[in-house]
């Protein structure tokens, strides 16, 4: 098999120099934008601007940043429209007015745990939302890429503390988000199959960074620190993720953006597990604080062991590999979070909004 080492910032531009983002103003995806637009690329973003794990409000502080950026960088172009995936009329509409090369499918519901509690809100997001999205592809006829923003909870959990997660594992997931992410990965391989759409499926380990996800851990333990706030504790603490820095994340994204294969599945992470009383020494190292834990049982649909990350096939065939480890990429967001506790969303979330 030909290997195709990829220069994220340089092959395939022309052929991906316009692209549509779906959930483009969420946490992951605006950090995609940021670096699509840095590449002086042309952004298109549609996003419904939910609150469901970033506020409303935040989400369009995103946006405006986006704008903002756009204005600075030669050839970079940046448009947002509200809009939900599921209106597919609505969608098909933009893309034809839009006309966009490729497109990177990252708007999905998240939460895993609370996609144990109303499974069929998951379905229909995550699963008609992907056949919504694909339909108003086929319809339009100008988009020849897709990127889709997929999770290691496809696959589930694995037996150990160290059990590596490869491309090739069986998608045995443990809750319905994750088995929604094995039905939209067999939508864009049957896509791929029947209408010639050259599809890249990434498999994205637990992200952090600026601009974090509310209910993610590490974001969750600095809002102890800077808010008093109490976090819960689920289990022993022995339960294991790989957490990859969202701007290595997104820069994987790009990568596979620009890969030549026609249809490709690519892991993202570090390789290297971190168990959750691993993470909470270090948040205490860093922010020198003792933190408000509330210990609980672990819930329904959550891994203990996650799997480590086996990302050989992202390094050896796009040239990729993450370069924060967790303690600088853990202080970074902290900071982050510091500079900017008067837009966090923490505030946001306490309102209400």
């Amino acid at each position: 098999m030909k290997r195709y080492i990829s220069n994220t910032t340089t092959m395939h531009k022309t052929e991906n120099s316009k692209v549509l983002i779906t959930g483009g103003a969420g946490f992951f995806g605006s950090h995609i934008c940021e670096k699509l637009l840095l590449d002086g690329r042309q952004v298109i973003v549609v996003d419904v601007l939910n609150n469901e794990t970033s506020s409303r409000v935040q989400k369009k502080k995103y946006v405006e940043h986006l704008y903002e950026l756009s204005k600075n960088k030669e050839g970079a172009q940046f448009r947002m429209y509200e809009l939900d995936i599921l209106q597919e009329n609505l969608l098909s509409e933009v893309l034809k007015e839009e006309a966009p090369t490729s497109c990177i499918h990252a708007a999905a519901l998240v939460k895993d745990r609370t996609s144990v509690e109303e499974p069929m809100r998951y379905i229909v997001n995550n699963v008609q939302g992907m056949q919504s999205l694909l339909n108003a592809i086929r319809q339009t006829d100008t988009i020849r890429r897709l990127v889709l923003i997929s999770s290691r909870s496809a696959v589930g959990e694995t037996c150990g503390v160290d059990d590596k997660m490869t491309e090739n594992d069986l998608l045995r997931p443990i809750n319905p988000y994750g088995a929604t992410k094995v039905a939209a990965e067999a939508l864009c391989h049957a896509f791929y199959k029947n209408f010639g759409v050259s599809v890249s499926i990434c498999r994205m380990q637990p992200l952090y960074g600026p601009r974090c996800r509310r209910d993610m851990m590490p974001n969750l333990l600095f809002e102890n620190v800077l808010h008093d706030k109490v976090v819960r504790k689920y289990g022993s603490g022995a339960a294991v993720r790989d957490w990859l820095y969202v701007e290595d994340a997104a820069l994987g994204i790009l990568a596979a953006l620009n890969n030549s294969e026609r249809f490709s599945i690519f892991n993202f992470g570090t390789g290297i597990g971190t168990t959750l009383n691993e993470l909470i020494q270090m948040v205490m190292e860093i922010t020198d604080t003792k933190l408000n834990l509330v210990y609980e049982n672990v819930p329904p649909g959550d891994a203990v062991f996650a799997g480590v990350c086996d990302s050989r096939k992202a390094k050896n065939m796009l040239g990729w590999e993450a370069k924060i480890d967790l303690k600088t990429g853990l202080k970074l967001t902290y900071e982050y979070m510091k500079k900017n506790e008067d837009i966090n969303d923490w505030a946001y979330a306490k309102a209400g909004l």
